[in-house]
């Protein structure tokens, strides 16, 4: 994490009971940041790897 932004966002994504250390960092990889994470849509969500549980429990936060 880079500045207050990214903890905004590691803090919101941490709150999220299926999304742990190892899906955080496969979504900061994926998408470059955490934010842009967050931003990104069910379909983006999936194309990233995750499983259809962990998309519904992101996109309903």
């Amino acid at each position: 994490m880079t500045d207050d932004t990214d903890l905004q966002y590691w803090i919101a994504f941490s709150r999220i009971p299926t999304v742990g250390r190892v899906r955080l960092g496969l979504l900061e990889q994926r998408f470059g940041s955490l934010e842009t994470a967050w931003s990104a849509g069910a379909s983006e969500l999936a194309a990233a790897g995750l499983d259809r549980n962990v998309v519904d429990a992101i996109t309903q936060h």
